[in-house]
């Protein structure tokens, strides 16, 4: 049965709450963790840069943490505890997953248990076509960490060897990062032609894949000759 509509405002109101806080109590976390990391490598950070203070960073997440529990408490049990397991896979990250070959899963792990977060609090089953949001998100999910680390990873590769994007490198980074890309796309378009979509969605998912083929293009062609590669 479909909820009220007052019910359905209110869940929508908490759910935004919940996702929000979330993430602002795992980015203080972050900024407070690596307060000294900081110091070093990006001394423009609140912390290093002293427009913020270390114990009142961290109070914030603590807070953030309890008012994001506090909005799912709400919606029920298992929205709460699939809150309380994505946020826990951010601090995981926060914690030391970051520097190392593991730092994708987290992410990987945190975006799995979003979808039946909000499926949870809507009462619905995913049909088959609603499942397929992993094969096209996973991809992406690990192509925008991918991109989120490999900026830093020549000032960082000394502090940090074992990370992810020390390990890969920049090229190596860059084509991983675009074959995902290149992955989640025909992961979309086989689920479009399965679905009978239209033509002009199909056109769209092509032009698309011409686009994603011609960046996939460039990186390949700077990963010959590194000084190519710019990151802007």
């Amino acid at each position: 049965y479909p909820p009220p509509e007052g019910l359905l405002s209110s869940a929508s109101v908490l759910v935004l709450g919940a996702m929000t806080a979330s993430q602002a109590a795992l980015g203080a976390a972050n900024d407070w963790l690596d307060r000294r990391h900081d110091a070093l490598t990006k001394p423009q950070k609140p912390i290093p840069a002293l427009r913020a203070r270390p114990e009142g960073v961290a109070t914030i997440s603590l807070l953030c943490l309890g008012l994001a529990l506090l909005a799912a408490l709400p919606l029920g049990v298992l929205p709460l505890l699939l809150v309380a397991l994505g946020t826990a896979c951010g601090y995981a990250y926060n914690l030391g997953l970051k520097r190392t070959a593991w730092s994708w899963l987290p992410y990987v792990a945190g975006f799995s248990l979003l979808p039946p977060f909000v499926w949870s609090v809507a009462g619905i089953w995913p049909s088959w076509l609603q499942a397929g949001i992993y094969p096209v998100g996973l991809p992406l999910v690990l192509a925008a960490h991918l991109a989120n680390v490999l900026p830093d990873v020549e000032a960082e590769r000394d502090l940090v060897p074992r990370s992810l994007g020390s390990r890969l490198g920049v090229r190596r980074g860059s084509l991983l990062a675009m074959g995902c890309a290149v992955a989640a796309w025909v992961a979309l378009l086989g689920q479009t032609l399965a679905s009978q979509g239209g033509r002009a969605e199909i056109w769209g998912l092509l032009s698309m894949g011409a686009l994603t083929a011609a960046i996939a293009g460039y990186f390949i062609l700077g990963s010959r000759k590194p000084e190519r590669l710019t990151w802007g």
